[in-house]
């Protein structure tokens, strides 16, 4: 298990201060059961997380960019189920996993045109995505 405070302070020529906090949680849950001396099976359930952060540099004349001076943190919860198994008499080991990911405040990274009669211009920058999903078996 793992818990975090994550505090900061910001403030810039624009006159624009926030002091943002954060209490982060993660760790991992693992069950394994052994069916024989040679195979076994898991179930885990983990959770992680990417503190937030500041995009720094952005245009100081353009106030509809105040918004996004700002991001939140992200946190991802995976479940995991798997086999793993040995065969006698042989080098071949089998393994065979399906999991589940659900992310929360996804951050992405994305482009935002500075001039808008120049399309070569653009600044990137980080913001929180609404969730993100995916399945792999």
């Amino acid at each position: 298990m793992r818990w975090e405070n994550w505090d900061s302070k910001y403030n810039d020529s624009n006159n624009e201060t926030f002091n943002p906090s954060n209490y982060m949680n993660g760790g991992k849950l693992s069950l394994i059961k052994n069916m024989n001396t040679k195979s076994n099976m898991y179930l885990s359930i983990a959770r992680g997380y990417k503190q937030g952060g500041f995009n720094l540099g952005l245009d100081a004349l353009d106030n509809s960019l105040n918004k996004n001076l700002i991001y939140d943190p992200e946190f991802l919860t995976n479940y995991e189920f798997g086999i793993n198994s040995k065969f006698d008499n042989q080098d071949l080991n089998l393994s065979a996993v399906i999991f589940f990911s659900k992310r929360k405040d996804q951050q992405v990274l994305i482009s935002r045109q500075v001039d808008p009669a120049d399309p070569n211009t653009f600044s990137y920058l980080t913001q929180n995505a609404a969730n993100g999903k995916k399945l792999w078996i």
